[in-house]
């Protein structure tokens, strides 16, 4: 159960305060989602606006100093300085300037983490960015199931009918992400409507339907169960958290036996880890095996330091130049499909030790109740996925990430000032005592 601080819903005072800036912000903060599902250009255009526009912020000073006290964001900083490090190693190892820089810049979405915590420091606007989250998730799910019903994909006949945004793991974790938190929403107090509740527990089904019924791309279910999960283990206790946990395991040995589509992605994903042996190298599960072996070498040879930020490719040369006895994949990769080893790797142990801390620091952030249990559950879900991807480095999923860290784990500042502060404050302690 989260201890949470107690913090009420109601704008905060001091020298917070709204502008133009700040409106533009958050807008381009949604875009950066919407880009980051559908047009890289968009993505990167929408996230240097939110730089730029932070910059703008008449209250920027008091925004800003609310991000010094909060463990997500210094365990973020000193990521940074390590990655910087790394970057030097790189240079010094002989790997030159471009290629630090390339590895440095693949990590810049890390920078839009204390841009969103700062624009979205009150609570009301998160409430806002979720509801419009949801409502392009619904309104993405009819369009795929649309498309699927006309037989239409953007890249065919590589795949299947359905796909409209960018490609089939990102899509599959964008319905995740949609069904998720419209459930947990239909499930709380985001909204105290009957009828909101209603609707939203209808779409949330419906994506999670769309999810199921029609996306490839393991990734997005295997995030939605995780969420599901982690988000039960959060919001209940005793029997209550006993029985959302075997329904969620319940519901997904269903949906893995009976879904078609589902049951014959992961019937191909057991099959291709049970031959591996013999087929590693041309299979999506088989080949990864082939990569943790080369890349364990990898950590063995220089388990301190590393091989230097953004060369995981010119090190996995290395390791196959020594030929099939050595080496296990054929040819060298430029992701190990895991995010924890790549740290490892390219920024050597304090990278991973600085990763990992960052991920401690978001668990101990405590903000606001309802926002940390989605914000934790959507990274316990990118965790779980990035033991077989690296979704926290990757164009897409990594800026997915970054904008959902901070806009939904920022510490909120308690105001005790709106009327009726006193009884909130005394039944938020109730409920976040034990």
């Amino acid at each position: 159960m989260i201890a949470a601080p107690v913090v009420i819903d109601a704008p905060p005072g001091g020298d917070l305060r709204s502008s133009w800036a700040l409106s533009a912000l958050r807008v381009c903060a949604f875009l950066v989602v919407v880009g980051a599902v559908s047009s890289p250009p968009l993505a990167n255009v929408a996230a240097a606006l939110c730089v730029f526009l932070l910059i703008l912020l008449p209250d920027r000073k008091a925004r800003l100093s609310l991000l010094a006290g909060q463990p997500m964001l210094r365990a973020l900083a000193v990521l940074g300085l390590v990655l910087a490090a790394a970057a030097l190693h790189t240079v010094l190892l002989g790997g030159g300037w471009r290629v630090a820089a390339d590895g440095l810049w693949g990590w810049r979405h890390l920078l839009l983490v204390p841009v969103m915590a700062a624009a979205f420091a009150e609570v009301a606007p998160r409430r806002r960015f979720i509801m419009a989250f949801m409502v392009l998730g619904a309104l993405g799910a009819a369009a795929i199931m649309l498309a699927a019903a006309l037989g239409w994909s953007k890249d065919p006949p590589e795949v299947p009918p359905g796909l409209l945004f960018r490609n089939t793991v990102t899509q599959a974790l964008f319905l995740a992400l949609a069904g998720f938190l419209a459930l947990l929403a239909a499930a709380s107090a985001l909204t105290g409507s009957r009828r909101e509740k209603l609707v939203l527990f209808v779409c949330g089904i419906g994506v999670v339907g769309v999810l199921v019924a029609y996306q490839t791309g393991r990734s997005g279910f295997v995030a939605l169960i995780v969420m599901v999960a982690i988000a039960g283990l959060l919001r209940f206790r005793g029997i209550t958290r006993l029985a959302v946990l075997l329904g969620v395991l319940a519901l997904a040995v269903a949906a893995v036996a009976y879904a078609p589509v589902q049951k014959q992605r992961f019937n191909v994903a057991v099959q291709e880890l049970i031959q591996r042996d013999k087929t590693a190298a041309t299979t999506s599960m088989g080949i990864r095996t082939l990569f943790w072996r080369d890349t364990a070498l990898m950590i063995r040879e220089r388990p301190l330091l590393g091989w230097g930020l953004g060369r995981y490719k010119d090190a996995h040369a290395a390791i196959i130049a020594r030929g099939p006895a050595v080496a296990a994949a054929p040819e060298p990769s430029t992701d190990p499909h895991n995010q924890f080893l790549r740290m490892w790797v390219e920024a050597g142990l304090p990278g991973l030790i600085a990763f990992l801390a960052v991920l401690w620091g978001a668990w101990r952030q405590r903000g606001p109740r309802l926002y940390a249990v989605a914000g934790l559950s959507i990274l316990a879900a990118w965790c779980v996925n990035s033991l077989f991807s690296s979704h926290f480095w990757v164009f897409n999923e990594g800026h997915l990430i970054a904008v959902f860290m901070g806009v939904l784990l920022a510490r909120a500042p308690a105001t005790g000032t709106a009327p009726g502060t006193q009884a909130s404050a005394a039944s938020a302690a109730a409920s976040t005592a034990s």
